[in-house]
């Protein structure tokens, strides 16, 4: 997948994934603490948070490893989406060694704790 600066009309950066079934939907223009963020996910277990600088002639996207999300192993990122004011994430999470689906919801303040965990009856296709 690529960022494409509308004004030029062409790429600016270009992101390699694990694979095709990875972050299809997923990269998102956010907000934390008023710095731009774009999410993007890269690989089925994690979800990277790339703070965007723009200098005079381009823009550096640089990982930031503060909101970087993991989930364990054995489990994978199928969805993800962020409240209006970009301070939760809710995500649908599969659990690949059995049919369990989850629900989970953090906080951008701590990505690292899982604020809920709801387990769904019905199952979500990526």
């Amino acid at each position: 997948s690529s960022v494409v600066d509308m004004r030029l009309k062409k790429p600016i950066v270009e992101f390699c994934r694990e694979n095709s079934a990875v972050g299809k939907q997923m990269a998102h223009w956010i907000s934390i603490d008023g710095v731009k963020h774009l999410s993007q996910q890269f690989t089925l277990q994690a979800l990277s948070m790339l703070e965007v600088k723009q200098t005079q002639n381009s823009y550096e996207f640089i990982e930031n490893e503060k909101y970087k999300i993991t989930v364990g192993e054995g489990q994978e990122i199928w969805f993800c989406e962020f409240n209006h004011d970009f301070s939760r994430i809710v995500m649908v999470v599969n659990e690949t060694d059995s049919e369990k689906q989850m629900l989970q919801v953090r906080s951008m303040r701590d990505v690292g704790t899982v604020a809920a965990n709801i387990v769904l009856e019905v199952r979500v296709n990526p």
